[in-house]
């Protein structure tokens, strides 16, 4: 089992980019800081000690056209370390970075993971790698 069949184990997996301002500083007119949270959702706990992702980055689109021609993504945080999914639980986040941007609705999240130096680890210690050898 690599780590994108292990990962459809996560219902649901939820990246939050709460539009605030969080008060520590100004923002310019039009624009919102922007904060990049990553909780996890329900889990089946008894087979998984651990699911560390290892997030590279993670950006959203403004436009309503996210096809390959069309919208623009704008980076909201690259964080390039492993997060460990698990710990995450009960409201727990993890802010992954925070960024000014423009106010407006965003249509569309981008998050790259590097499956190569992600894992997950069973209840037995057994580290499944993020990505396997072909054949």
């Amino acid at each position: 089992m690599n780590i994108l069949s292990a990962i459809n184990f996560v219902s649901a997996l939820t990246l939050l980019a709460a539009a605030c301002d969080d008060g520590a500083g100004t923002v310019a007119p039009g624009a919102n800081a922007t904060h990049t949270l990553i909780t996890d959702g329900p889990f089946p706990f008894h087979r998984v000690a651990r699911v560390d992702l290892y997030i590279a980055s993670v950006s959203a689109s403004l436009t309503p056209d996210t096809s390959a021609g069309g919208g623009s993504f704008v980076t909201l945080a690259t964080p390039g370390r492993r997060v460990d999914l698990l710990a995450l639980q009960n409201g727990v986040t993890d802010e992954l970075g925070a960024v000014t941007i423009p106010s407006g609705a965003i249509t569309a999240v981008r998050m790259v993971i590097d499956t190569d130096s992600s894992s997950i680890t069973r209840k037995n210690g057994q580290v499944l790698p993020g990505s396997s050898p072909p054949g």
